[in-house]
């Protein structure tokens, strides 16, 4: 059984999310409102989801095992590797 693992990027107002698509190879990127993600979690079957750990994220790993997904806190150090720039231009 394939189990989809989302990255999520925490912030006071706007959410965003990437994951991969398990039945397509599809990769996904949404942005939430705070609600919004709730909700759209508690539809997804459960998962994987890792974020930064930082001051709000463990709330945000509480909220997120109540509703049935497995929480990856990672250190910042290893954050960065896996943002990808836009723009040649901008440094990583």
């Amino acid at each position: 059984m394939n189990v989809t693992t989302y990255g999520l990027d925490v912030a006071k107002r706007v959410f965003q999310m990437y994951w991969v698509d398990a039945q397509t190879g599809e990769v996904a990127n949404r942005r939430f409102g705070r609600d919004d993600l709730i909700a759209f979690l508690a539809q997804r079957p459960p998962g994987r989801v890792a974020l930064e750990a930082c001051g709000s994220a463990h709330w945000w790993a509480r909220k997120i095992q109540s509703l049935g997904h497995k929480v990856v806190l990672l250190h910042a150090q290893f954050i960065r590797p896996f943002v990808q720039t836009l723009s040649p231009s901008r440094s990583a």
